[in-house]
C-alpha cells in the first residue's frame, strides 16, 4: 500500500538514475510547453512505485512524465536510521527551445 501523504524523514531521497520524459510530438506541433508537477511514491528500496500528476499545462505531457518517472531510481528516504517509503514531489519541464 502507498505511504500516507506525509511521512517524516531525516534524509530525503536522492536521485541515482534520472530518465528525461520524451517531448510529445503533438505538444511540439501545437507549440505547447510548461512544467508538470508530480509526486512519486518511492519505496524503501528507492524504486518508484507510482506517479501522481498534480498539475499539468497539457494532458499530453502526463503519460510521458509517468513513463519517465517510473524508470527513476533513488536512494531511499531515511528516518531513525531506517529506510522509509515516501511521496516525493518532482517538477518536469518541457521547453521547446531546449
Amino acid at each position: 500500500a502507498p505511504p500516507p501523504d506525509f511521512v517524516p524523514f531525516e534524509k530525503e531521497p536522492q536521485v541515482v538514475r534520472r530518465v528525461e520524459p520524451v517531448f510529445p510530438e503533438a505538444a511540439k506541433l501545437a507549440g505547447v510547453e510548461g512544467s508538470v508537477f508530480a509526486k512519486l511514491w518511492i519505496d524503501k528500496e528507492g524504486k518508484v512505485k507510482d506517479v501522481v500528476i498534480l498539475k499539468s499545462p497539457f494532458v499530453g505531457f502526463n503519460q510521458a512524465v509517468i513513463d519517465a518517472a517510473k524508470q527513476w531510481v533513488f536512494t531511499p528516504a531515511v528516518m531513525n536510521s531506517g529506510a522509509v517509503a515516501v511521496w516525493f514531489p518532482v517538477k518536469f519541464t518541457f521547453n521547446l527551445s531546449g
